[in-house]
């Protein structure tokens, strides 16, 4: 089950491709951004703690680690696993 390789475009517009084919918009302004971090560290594995404070610091641990499973969830169900 390959999910295909990704291509992501983030000057000109946000777009992900998998095997040539652009995929549902991402509604989510924090998903788009999350992984357009990831993909430009992509020798970093950052931990979620880290992500949480970077994109949500004014917000407790405890919020901001919620709205990072949201931004994981709106990426997810967007990229898929490309079966």
């Amino acid at each position: 089950m390959g999910g295909g390789i990704l291509e992501i475009r983030l000057l000109g517009g946000f777009e992900i491709r998998r095997r040539g084919v652009v995929q549902k918009e991402i509604p989510s302004l924090a998903a788009r951004s999350l992984i357009a971090y990831l993909a430009m560290n992509p020798d970093r594995l950052p931990t979620r703690d880290l992500i949480a404070g970077t994109f949500w610091p004014d917000r407790s641990d405890a919020e901001a680690r919620v709205q990072l499973r949201q931004a994981l969830w709106h990426a997810g169900n967007t990229i898929g696993t490309g079966a």
